[in-house]
């Protein structure tokens, strides 16, 4: 019994765009991490990159806002400014080699009485260590 309200095979798609190609999900999952990858670059680019390359530009120019600026692909501007303060920069160097070591010679011993030797009192070691961290919002 064959009758006009039969169903029929289904046929091939007509009209409209074509179907893609099994393999497009994959190539979408590949390049996925890449594309939300995207407005984080184009942020870093143009708020940090852009600007220090053109601090840079600035910092090898020479002239004045009279005259004008003109490259001049010299670092004259920064051996003056090492010359001219070069204990600051010393002294800058030295505190901060100072402070990380002597942080890394109270810290290693404080992390590993907590992680290891607390027993009971880890959590308070733990506490008085992060206390201070908190005193922002006191």
């Amino acid at each position: 019994m064959t009758g006009a309200n039969t169903p029929t095979a289904p046929t091939a798609r007509t009209g409209g765009a074509p179907r893609p190609g099994p393999g497009w999900r994959a190539r979408l999952g590949r390049a996925l991490p890449y594309l939300l990858l995207a407005p984080g670059l184009a942020w870093l680019l143009l708020f940090y990159i852009l600007p220090a390359v053109q601090m840079f530009t600035y910092s090898i120019s020479t002239g004045t806002l009279e005259t004008g600026f003109t490259m001049s692909l010299t670092l004259d501007a920064y051996a003056e400014a090492l010359a001219r303060f070069a204990n600051q920069f010393r002294n800058s160097i030295l505190y901060g080699g100072l402070t990380t070591i002597l942080t890394l010679l109270i810290g290693f011993p404080v992390a590993y009485t907590i992680a290891f030797r607390g027993g009971r009192y880890k959590n308070l070691i733990l506490f008085l260590v992060i206390a201070p961290f908190f005193t922002s919002f006191l």
